[in-house]
């Protein structure tokens, strides 16, 4: 922490077993009260990461910026879900307050709105200001709202009366806003199927529901104005009418403004990439998986933009790291370097062990008396309240002499040097754990039958959440 403080610009660590990863990063955000980004390879890493943070650090402190969820050159729309999480994410970075922020780097190099159009297209609605009715129904529109008789899913908005009521991707349940004149009187979060309010809201701050903006009139008009550069699939895709189908892909087109999450980040934002290597290898590995995708669409829609017009990437086709933009940027802040094994010699070496596994409650009681034996300081994580009090109850022999915090941590970890022994409850014994996926949505209109369904919804799957139905295709078994 002292050479960061200092202001060395690279430091390298390495033997950062479990969760002493997460713990690490959550000292150094604590400490120095700085911004800081973590870029992960892969979603599979970043998830556990930003539970654990989200554990150490608190709630508030820490976002998760994930990335769009489709694939290259796929010509969707992001999922509602992704949306919410980046704009969201990009609007609590334009607030002063640091953030600790975990992303991969898929997400990091996905192009995204400006600071500017956000900044003017967000709204902070409160009880008691002057909005106006008809102002916000015209705005919700402006945002990619959909107009509809009654909100079903996220996107909608539906005005009756002095009521409007909207779902935005940016939060768990719809909400209500009740007006008197032009005044806002209340903000509620209410359930789609029963109707009814579920908490009150003192405030709201509402974004735009996708990255890229455009209204109906400007898109004609640049549809009209672009023969060359759009081939009649793509024009008749974009017109889709429920909400301009594959715009993000056809952004540089459209002349609509992109940006990074790195226009986000302060100067003095610290970086921390995990497995440098490796995101360098993944990056090769996405341009010559991006660039095949794009040379199948281009058969089918015709022309469409350069890899390096929508992603964060130098040319099209150049997969070194020499030159490159994105390390470039990434370069210019401060940096933290995260490696499983240290390959120079000026890394520093933090020695840690994973949390071994016990065969019996007797065996894992030998060891905690063996650590506190050593001088070691000893926590034993419980994943719930519940939970803690059933630990005290097994270890009540230790009762005073071992700390119990309610944190779910995915691993636990022993650091010799520090005589510090971070266990979780769940690895005590050796037992298969499913951390539940944390879900932005919580409820929506259950089908009647999937013949309800057309092409375009967006549905919730028990298992993998958000997706977008795409219709049915027969198949002879």
């Amino acid at each position: 922490m002292s050479s960061l403080k200092q202001g060395e610009k690279t430091i390298q660590v390495s033997g950062l077993e479990a969760s002493s990863r997460s713990l690490l990063i959550a000292h150094l955000f604590s400490s120095l009260t700085r911004p800081l980004i973590v870029i992960t390879n892969t979603e599979e890493s970043a998830s556990p990461l930003f539970e654990d943070l989200r554990a150490l650090s608190g709630e508030n402190q820490v976002c998760l910026f994930p990335s769009w969820g489709i694939e290259p050159y796929e010509l969707k729309t992001p999922y509602p879900e992704n949306s919410g999480g980046r704009l969201e994410c990009l609007g609590q970075l334009r607030r002063a307050n640091p953030l600790l922020v975990v992303t991969t780097l898929k997400a990091v190099i996905e192009k995204t709105i400006t600071p500017e159009v956000l900044e003017a297209s967000s709204i902070m609605l409160r009880e008691g200001i002057d909005f106006g009715h008809e102002n916000l129904a015209a705005k919700l529109a402006r945002l990619n709202f959909n107009r509809v008789p009654l909100v079903e899913e996220v996107g909608d908005f539906a005005v009756r009366g002095g009521i409007i009521d909207f779902f935005p991707n940016s939060s768990e349940y719809p909400i209500r806003i009740e007006f008197w004149g032009d005044a806002v009187e209340s903000l509620r979060l209410f359930s789609i199927n029963t109707q009814r309010s579920k908490r009150r809201l003192s405030e709201f701050s509402l974004w735009p529901q996708r990255e890229f903006l455009i209204d109906r009139s400007e898109l004609s008009r640049k549809l009209k104005s672009s023969p060359e550069m759009l081939s009649p699939e793509s024009k008749e895709l974009l017109r889709d009418e429920r909400g301009f189908e594959g715009l993000e892909w056809f952004a540089p087109f459209l002349g609509i403004p992109q940006a990074t999450i790195f226009d986000y980040l302060p100067k003095d934002t610290i970086v921390v990439p995990e497995e440098a290597e490796l995101l360098a290898s993944g990056l090769k590995d996405f341009i010559q998986l991006a660039s095949s995708a794009r040379s199948d669409m281009v058969e089918k829609y015709g022309p469409l933009p350069p890899l390096e017009a929508s992603y964060f990437l130098p040319a099209e086709g150049d997969s070194g790291s020499e030159g490159n933009s994105l390390w470039e940027t990434i370069d210019s802040y401060q940096r933290l370097n995260l490696e499983d094994l240290a390959l120079k010699g000026d890394a520093i070496r933090i020695e840690t062990h994973p949390q071994p596994s016990d065969s019996s409650l007797g065996q894992f009681k030998k060891r905690l008396e063996d650590y506190l034996s050593e001088g070691m300081e000893v926590f034993v994580c419980c994943a719930n309240a519940g939970q803690r009090e059933r630990i005290g109850e097994l270890l009540d022999q230790f009762s005073g002499r071992v700390n119990l915090p309610v944190a779910e941590l995915e691993g636990g970890f022993i650091f010799p040097e520090a005589r510090l022994a971070v266990l979780t409850d769940h690895q005590i014994f050796p037992r298969h754990r499913i951390r539940e996926r944390r879900r932005r949505f919580k409820e929506g209109i259950a089908l009647q039958s999937y013949t309800s369904l057309t092409e375009g919804d967006y549905v919730v799957h028990i298992d993998f959440g958000i997706g977008k139905y795409r219709g049915l295709e027969p198949n002879t078994i």
